[in-house]
């Protein structure tokens, strides 16, 4: 997938990651959590204080039943539908610890979401999210 286009962004406590294609864009996002939230628990909840915000879709075309429509999105020009859920994100975010906080595994998972979405047409809906999170799991292959 030569065409696409990573981006990175920083606000606040938050960090974003964006795969942006010719027909959309895939945006991972996590957010940084103060140490009163997380230092307590030794679950593995929030890895080094981070946890999954959002694994989403802006699309220039609806898809999907839940999606908000906006029309200043800062990836696509024109009309921009988006859908995302936290739930894949909070497996993303456990990998990304897992693997020394390498950002590359998030860019596979990005780029792995991308084409399932945009190129094999997997429409993603909020019962398919487990199937997703399989897909994140299985990135080497890709």
């Amino acid at each position: 997938m030569n065409e696409l286009t990573r981006i990175t962004a920083k606000q606040h406590d938050m960090l974003y990651w964006v795969v942006k294609g010719p027909e959309g864009a895939v945006q991972v996002a996590f957010a940084q959590q103060p140490p009163t939230q997380w230092q307590t628990l030794d679950d593995g909840t929030f890895p080094g204080g981070w946890t999954g915000r959002d694994l989403g879709v802006h699309s220039p075309t609806s898809f999907r039943s839940d999606e908000a429509m906006h029309d200043d999105c800062p990836f696509l020009p024109g009309l921009c539908f988006y859908a995302g859920s936290s739930v894949p994100a909070f497996d993303l975010v456990r990998q990304w610890a897992a693997a020394g906080y390498d950002d590359e595994v998030i860019w596979r998972a990005a780029e792995l979401h991308y084409r399932a979405v945009f190129i094999d047409g997997i429409i993603v809906e909020a019962e398919t999210e487990e199937m997703l999170a399989r897909l994140l799991d299985d990135q080497d292959g890709s």
